[in-house]
């Protein structure tokens, strides 16, 4: 009988996969449908309705993040624009910020027991947790992996491949966006720790990397540059439409558990 159960369970989860599969499936037709007619009629705000209707596009998921050159993350985020745990850093290639050491300690200490303060798990923010052990990580593994997960390049490069297959259609043509450094979201990240009564603690991460890009009408670029196939970089600061692709991750250190995935929003205050 639960050999029987057993079996049941497993082609009713496989049935569910497979109806997922086919809605979404359904869903992406339905959008390119949509983005080529109104495209080609030049109506915007019917394209911003389209990809608003497209649920899909709030949850794309994504494989695990690579990991990559230390020192180069390093130089990347230290010149970025990051938030962590509400304190700002911004930086440039000419000034660095003082973000790196400011994650090295609070990695530190929430995965140092000596460093916690009067007994307390507390993280540089002020956040305290209860009384409970340190979790078990290494401060320096945490370090690492923020870091991998904080980079925008990496980040762009896997979010435009997944975009550009979605968007990218034969009437548009998706590119990175021109925009002042200033004017980038800046990058998010929480990380804290916490712990159930008499159980070892773990440590909890939450990091939000944007990038920018741009849709264009290829008629449009064709009367403006003819049918060259190079484009100036300048033309991406001016789409037809604004696109903000957002790469999402929350990860349990002590479990391993860790969730990724792409939500796509526009500038027009849609959200989706």
């Amino acid at each position: 009988h639960e050999v029987a159960c057993s079996k049941r369970h497993k082609e009713h989860k496989l049935i569910q996969t497979m109806a997922s599969a086919a809605g979404k499936n359904a869903a992406v037709s339905e959008l390119h449908a949509a983005l080529l007619t109104h495209t080609r009629a030049n109506n915007r705000r019917k394209v911003l309705n389209a990809l608003k209707k497209a649920k899909f596009l709030s949850a794309i998921p994504l494989d695990a993040v690579q990991v990559g050159d230390v020192e180069a993350a390093e130089q990347e985020v230290a010149a970025d624009r990051v938030v962590v745990n509400g304190l700002k850093f911004y930086g440039s290639s000419d000034r660095p910020s003082d973000v790196l050491e400011f994650l090295r300690e609070i990695c530190r200490r929430l995965c140092d027991p000596r460093q916690l303060r009067n007994g307390d798990n507390a993280d540089l923010s002020g956040t305290v947790n209860s009384n409970h052990p340190a979790p078990v990580v290494d401060p320096l593994d945490l370090y690492e992996c923020l870091l991998f997960r904080m980079a925008r390049a990496a980040n762009a490069a896997e979010s435009y491949s997944k975009l550009n297959m979605l968007l990218g259609l034969k009437d548009l043509k998706m590119m990175p966006r021109k925009e002042a450094q200033s004017m980038i979201p800046p990058v998010e990240v929480e990380v804290f720790a916490s712990s159930t009564s008499g159980s070892q603690g773990s440590v909890h991460t939450s990091v939000s990397c944007p990038n920018v890009y741009g849709l264009f009408r290829k008629g449009d670029l064709k009367q403006q540059f003819g049918r060259t196939t190079s484009i100036p970089n300048e033309v991406g600061s001016n789409p037809w439409i604004s696109l903000d692709a957002v790469v999402e991750e929350r990860t349990n250190f002590a479990s391993g558990d860790s969730v990724r995935y792409l939500r796509v929003k526009t500038l027009d205050g849609l959200r989706f």
